[in-house]
């Protein structure tokens, strides 16, 4: 299992430097097509201040009572088109069992499919902090990714 910290605003990227023809070909379709988008980057870092207060966890470890789930298209693989010819899911209609609390590893955790392109979001409004988690892929992939690298999907 990995862990990841992240520093809001502490966080300074050294890029690897990247061609200007390869850096000018770029597009949206790319990027979210999970294209390359920039060159590997090592990241350092620097003035992390100090916390004003304790830790506040934001999974209860019982459900996902304080989230609001949001589901994409039926059909991921419209994902990409300008008109997919259908409406995304939206929100807070997870009748199909994409996010779930389970014991994995002997813990509670937040649980996702997958298979339907989709987000949770926190309702609470939260500002200036440091966000803490682990993550753990599991072995199935659905398109429009099954031979891209997995990704934790963290918006930060």
């Amino acid at each position: 299992m990995a862990a990841l910290a992240l520093a809001c605003g502490a966080c300074v990227p050294v890029p690897e430097p990247a061609s200007a023809p390869e850096a000018a070909s770029l597009d949206r379709a790319k990027a979210v097509s999970a294209g390359r988008l920039a060159t590997l980057q090592k990241l350092r870092l620097v003035d992390v201040p100090t916390p004003t207060g304790p830790a506040r966890s934001l999974f209860n470890g019982r459900d996902l009572g304080d989230w609001d789930s949001w589901l994409g298209y039926p059909d991921p693989a419209v994902t990409y088109r300008d008109d997919p010819g259908v409406t995304p899911l939206g929100t807070s209609r997870d009748r199909t069992g994409d996010f779930a609390v389970r014991m994995i590893d002997g813990a509670p955790a937040v649980w996702i499919k997958g298979e339907t392109w989709g987000s949770l979001v926190h309702r609470a409004d939260l500002r200036d902090y440091h966000l803490r988690l682990e993550f753990k892929w599991g072995e199935k992939t659905y398109a429009p990714r099954e031979a891209l690298p997995q990704n934790n999907g963290l918006l930060y």
